[in-house]
């Protein structure tokens, strides 16, 4: 039996293939994804993750303000970013 790992989890290491798979099953293609409605609270949370990331002062946020799932897509899209 194999372990399928729930979104919160995921959401904690979106870098894990499971993760992609994840993302690839629950979202429609990166074109269609960014002209949608949630384009835009994707490419937000995207780009606040970039600048976390390239800021001096690092902070851990343990609980996440948005879904498991848009909090993984915006890792990925962070990374094509």
């Amino acid at each position: 039996m194999e372990y399928a790992p729930s979104a919160k989890e995921l959401s904690h290491f979106p870098f894990l293939k499971k993760a992609q798979d994840h993302v690839k099953k629950t979202f429609p293609p990166l074109g269609q994804l960014l002209s949608g409605e949630k384009g835009e609270l994707l490419t937000g949370l995207a780009v606040r993750r970039i600048n976390q990331a390239l800021s001096s002062k690092k902070t851990i946020v343990a609980h996440f303000q948005h879904r498991d799932d848009e909090e993984i897509a915006a890792y990925v899209l962070s990374r094509i970013i």
